[in-house]
């Protein structure tokens, strides 16, 4: 958890520009390319799509230990930890066909996994600090109590690959998937999007990272004498910092939470100190990437005692939204809080829509109850671009939406009951 909200250094450069920082996903030996300093940059694996069996980019996996050849590179395949015995190696999880993915792991005798991937840092100035948070889910119980079972988070300065031998490593602890049903004596599969079987973790790495270094980040399993349940790794936020993790700011955050609340979703936050604060902007986005400012909380201003402040998303996406405070000072300067993932189901009763990701007709159904008006879907921007109307006697419809940009879009009505998030592909 983090105690500090982060000064924003960028110049004041327009919405579009911040958004979009990060122009060049990949270098040509597969790293991934961070080019936007202080701009967090997430992975939320959903890409891998229901049924793939391909890596994300620049993500790659061998047998760590095992009695197979040590060193192979592995493969993936779908899993939502169901089977008798599953084979120890790579598996994009999730719930039978859910758009919502992750990446995950599973040992057997024959191999250990090892997983990861490299950052170059292409932001034009030195990186000083590294922000990572992300959420651990378990799949599959153990069949042992005897041990926690953990995949362990290690980055190296030096290496050319996740399973560079010569490499220096160091550990990050807070970054491990470690097992949180660690009574269970049965393997067998298990919910990973139940908050029971899921945790936050996050951690800071302070260094000096030059343009055009890369860091490496692994985490490694042993094999299934010491670990047989399925841990996957989800919303992976990794943020390059302009700034050390231990500088003094105007404002001093303890925790930032965001949380399911009945029919909304309730932020919370608290502050150990502030000086010359304004206000809190509360943003919201579908994807970890393209925030809109749903709401405002005006700040203690200036305090050397611990201060509450709550906010409520009164019409959240379904699946998973991401949420980040702005804090605003005085001045105009500002600095942005982590990002926090909020999963929720999608309604039993209220709008549904199918496909997900979808590339040319949209269907939206009404679920035991009538239709509205009018049907909205709006971009990023939070601009209304589309408007179709209903009969109102109507239960299903089919939108044409072929001439969509690629992107992630939300879906409301006119009463805004609920909104669905949509991902649109070419």
């Amino acid at each position: 958890m983090y105690s500090l909200l982060l000064k924003s250094l960028q110049p004041k450069v327009s919405l579009l520009l911040i958004l979009f920082g990060i122009l060049q996903p990949f270098n040509s030996k597969g790293q991934i390319i961070i080019s936007q300093a202080d701009v967090a940059l997430v992975e939320n694996f959903d890409d891998m799509g229901q049924t793939g069996t391909t890596f994300p980019t620049g993500w790659s996996a061998v047998r760590h230990t095992g009695d197979k050849t040590i060193g192979e590179a592995l493969t993936i395949s779908v899993s939502d930890g169901s089977g008798g015995s599953l084979e120890g190696k790579m598996y994009n999880v999730g719930t039978t066909n859910a758009t919502d993915r992750a990446l995950g792991a599973l040992s057997s005798g024959s191999t250990g996994p090892r997983f990861g991937a490299g950052f170059t840092n292409q932001t034009g100035v030195p990186v000083l600090s590294i922000e990572l948070s992300g959420v651990m889910e378990q799949w599959r119980s153990g069949s042992s109590n005897e041990t926690n079972e953990v995949y362990t988070f290690e980055y190296s300065l030096n290496a050319t690959g996740i399973n560079d031998a010569a490499a220096s490593w160091v550990p990050l602890p807070k970054m491990d998937l470690a097992e949180i049903l660690t009574t269970t004596t049965t393997a067998g599969a298990v919910n990973g999007n139940l908050p029971a079987n899921r945790a936050a973790i996050s951690g800071n790495i302070d260094l000096t990272l030059a343009e055009g270094d890369t860091i490496w980040f692994r985490w490694s399993g042993k094999d299934a004498s010491l670990l047989d349940g399925m841990y996957a790794i989800d919303d992976l936020s990794v943020n390059f910092r302009s700034v050390r993790s231990i500088s003094i700011l105007p404002v001093e955050l303890i925790s930032f939470t965001a949380k399911p609340h009945n029919n909304a979703t309730r932020l919370t936050w608290i502050t150990a100190s502030e000086k010359n604060s304004d206000r809190f902007e509360i943003e919201r986005s579908p994807d970890g990437r393209q925030f809109e400012t749903i709401g405002t909380i005006r700040s203690a201003g200036n305090s050397n005692i611990k201060n509450t402040y709550h906010f409520e998303d009164r019409r959240p996406f379904s699946g998973t939204a991401y949420y980040r405070l702005r804090q605003v000072d005085t001045d105009g300067s500002h600095m942005y809080s982590r990002t926090v993932p909020v999963k929720r189901s999608p309604s039993k009763e209220g709008l549904q829509l199918y496909p997900n990701p979808v590339r040319d007709v949209l269907y939206v159904s009404f679920k035991d109850h009538k239709a509205p008006e009018k049907i909205f879907i709006i971009n990023h921007f939070g601009k209304v671009i589309k408007t179709f109307a209903c009969t109102g006697t109507e239960y299903n419809y089919s939108l044409p939406v072929s001439d969509l940009q690629p992107g992630s879009y939300v879906l409301t009505t006119s009463e805004r009951k609920e909104t669905v998030k949509f991902l649109k592909l070419n």
